[in-house]
């Protein structure tokens, strides 16, 4: 039975890696703050890692309500994407974590314009049904409804394409 992952992306030093049923590889790691989390899309011990195609959203679950999304809006191919409303990432540090949520998107005040932070997701594969979709990203998030600095994150993914 061939896994569908959707992994979330959304911090310090992301790769993806995995090897459900069938071989398929896929692997998401990443550093935020100070902690390390790796993702091997098994969807048992470590989480899972979703892909939805067309417009892009990777998506990793993690045990305690942690996760990661990385969404690519224009229709994905292989390019650069700059960080937009359209083009983010966002991540859930979990229940150990108040469940703060960070995003590529910062404000300055309250009813202030949306600032978008220098920074890409750049697709350098783009299979179909069957393949691979790999890539990196770069950029800075904030905590969500907060005003406080940005911490950069950056990263690199693999993930399966089932459909």
């Amino acid at each position: 039975m061939m896994l569908t992952t959707i992994f979330h992306l959304l911090f310090l030093n992301f790769t993806l890696l995995a090897t459900p049923s069938g071989g398929i590889e896929q692997l998401l790691t990443f550093q935020f703050m100070g902690e390390k989390s790796i993702n091997k899309g098994d969807c048992d011990a470590t989480g899972c890692i979703r892909l939805e195609a067309d417009k892009l959203l990777i998506r990793g679950n993690h045990s305690g309500n942690r996760y990661i999304e990385i969404y690519v809006g224009a229709p994905a191919g292989i390019g650069e994407f700059k960080i937009s409303s359209e083009n983010r990432i966002e991540l859930c540090r979990g229940r150990g974590y108040e469940n703060k949520v960070f995003e590529s998107v910062s404000y300055t005040c309250y009813g202030c314009n949306a600032a978008y932070p220098a920074g890409s997701i750049t697709i350098t594969r783009f299979d179909g049904p069957g393949g691979y979709v790999e890539g990196s990203f770069k950029t800075m998030l904030a905590e969500k409804g907060v005003w406080k600095e940005q911490v950069p994150l950056e990263g690199t993914f693999k993930v399966y394409r089932e459909r």
